[in-house]
């Protein structure tokens, strides 16, 4: 089972990360 709070991190970081690029990439 996946620990719970390894989801929301890699969920985050996706997450974060796909917000964040535009911005770096601009």
């Amino acid at each position: 089972r996946i620990p719970l709070d390894y989801l929301n991190g890699e969920m985050f970081r996706e997450a974060a990360d796909n917000y964040i690029r535009p911005f770096l990439t601009k």
